[in-house]
């Protein structure tokens, strides 16, 4: 759907979700989202993901290095509630594996996702959440032009993520 200078990205099917559900039980990969995911978490994951894309034409995003194949993680620009569809309130989220954390992966694919949300779907304000001690977030979100504007408590997936910091960037 659209690229990076080393990275691929695109729609999930059914076997991208089976390996993004092993990694949102890692305790690492989840360190920042509350700990891993259960069983039901995952279950209602993988069920958002696919509904998303089918109500909006949009969502999570898998992420190729394109040098190997392998999967680095997924980035997302999707409404996290019904309301946020009606407000155009989109949430963009960004998970990088363990195995390839610590590589400008971050940076570089929210820079492409955010371009795409812009030139293909005519997004022109994006919101982000982070937990408040996920310094390398925050370091990205900054870095992208991001500004933090507070905390809120934040529900997803079925999950109380508790308090988390609110980020907005306007494109």
């Amino acid at each position: 759907m659209f690229e990076s200078a080393r990275l691929a990205f695109y729609r999930p099917v059914e076997s991208d979700l089976d390996l993004q559900l092993h990694w949102l039980k890692d305790v690492e990969v989840m360190r920042f989202e509350g700990g891993p995911f259960t069983d039901e978490l995952a279950h209602n994951y993988r069920l958002f993901v696919l509904k998303h894309w089918s109500d909006y034409g949009f969502g999570h995003f898998i992420m190729v290095e394109k040098s190997t194949g392998e999967t680095v993680g997924n980035v997302s620009l999707k409404f996290l509630k019904p309301e946020h569809a009606r407000d155009r309130v989109v949430d963009m989220g960004c998970l990088i594996f363990t195995p390839f954390q610590r590589n400008g992966y971050a940076e570089e694919s929210v820079r492409a996702l955010l371009k795409y949300g812009v030139e293909a779907l005519g997004i022109k304000r994006v919101e982000a959440t982070n937990h408040p001690s996920n310094t390398a977030s925050v370091w990205t979100l900054e870095k992208l032009g991001f500004r933090l504007e507070g905390e809120i408590d934040l529900t997803a997936y079925g999950r109380d993520f508790g308090k988390s910091q609110r980020w907005v960037v306007d494109l």
